[in-house]
């Protein structure tokens, strides 16, 4: 059986879907590659060709999704005085 996928949603807005160990602890930083102007890496370069992405790096969170599952049976049945 393979892990549950989690959603992440970070303060910048980005959301991530990860497939991760039920036990495993959450993340706390966003790990969304953001791209950026080549001034704000200057000095960082790759194989001759600047980096133009970073990772996010801000604070997230685990959301509360749909399951992929649904629990049988329906609502309560009302009882009826006569």
């Amino acid at each position: 059986m393979s892990p549950p996928f989690f959603e992440y949603l970070c303060d910048e807005g980005h959301e991530v879907e990860l497939e991760q160990n039920i036990k495993a602890d959450p993340l706390t930083k966003c790990y969304f590659r953001v791209t950026v102007n080549a001034e704000e890496m200057e000095g960082v370069e790759g194989y001759g060709v600047p980096i133009k992405q970073r990772v996010c790096g801000a604070p997230c969170r685990r959301q509360i999704s749909q399951t992929s599952f649904k629990f049988k049976g329906g609502p309560p049945t009302p009882k009826y005085h006569q």
